[in-house]
């Protein structure tokens, strides 16, 4: 069959004149550029180590293109990414660049700052802390407080060696008494007061407070 250049000759004008206007519409774009603050995030951090300190958690980036795929920018969109696999106890300097930042296929970022990050690492630790339930309120009348039992008795608790190092005890929520005649028992969360610590495993604690009647001299004498 011979070629027909004319043939679907509609089609292939339809065509053409889409790509026109996508190119003219592309082309007549202005280019700029936007600054904004990228999210910082930290990768192969050594598992022996933990960040201390005010670590900055953004970036200085200023990237460049169409003002359509700028507008189009997200939360998130713009990521800069340091690797900190070479990190050691003290203070460590990781230089941040362009080529550091994750953007969209169009933007171009043309700055990421401060030149260079400072991060403190400290070793990360582990150790046991009792756990301690404070109760509030009194039994009632003629009953008194006995002893208080808390189930895990000790948890362990995690992070940079300094901080971990000033953790005495885990504390669980108020267990509260009113005007109790009988054994209180009571499922209630367990929390370190120090943000840079965690608790490894158990979040939860029984505390079982036993109450019993207030032992006369009477009742003592016929013991």
């Amino acid at each position: 069959m011979a070629y027909n250049p004319f043939r679907n000759f509609g089609l292939k004008a339809s065509a053409v004149g889409i790509a026109t206007l996508v190119w003219v519409a592309v082309g007549g774009e202005k280019i700029v550029e936007r600054s904004l603050l990228a999210p910082l995030e930290l990768q192969n951090r050594p598992d022996v180590l933990e960040v201390v300190g005010d670590a900055p958690r953004t970036a200085d980036v200023r990237v460049r293109g169409s003002s359509t795929d700028l507008a189009r920018l997200a939360p998130g969109d713009v990521t800069a990414v340091l690797d900190v696999a070479t990190a050691k106890p003290g203070p460590n300097y990781f230089h941040l660049a362009p080529d550091h930042v994750r953007a969209p296929f169009g933007v171009e970022v043309s700055y990421a700052g401060p030149a260079t990050v400072q991060l403190v690492f400290e070793r990360h630790i582990v150790k046991k802390v009792p756990v301690v339930a404070p109760v509030t309120g009194e039994p009632a009348p003629g009953y008194e407080e006995r002893r208080v039992v808390v189930d895990p008795a000790e948890v362990e608790v995690e992070g940079p060696e300094s901080a971990v190092n000033e953790v005495t005890q885990a504390t669980t929520e108020p267990v509260a008494l009113k005007a109790s005649a009988a054994l209180v028992r009571e499922t209630v969360s367990i929390g370190i007061l120090n943000n840079s610590v965690r608790l490894r495993s158990e979040r939860r604690a029984v505390v079982t407070v036993e109450i019993q009647p207030v032992r006369t001299e009477r009742s003592i004498a016929g013991i």
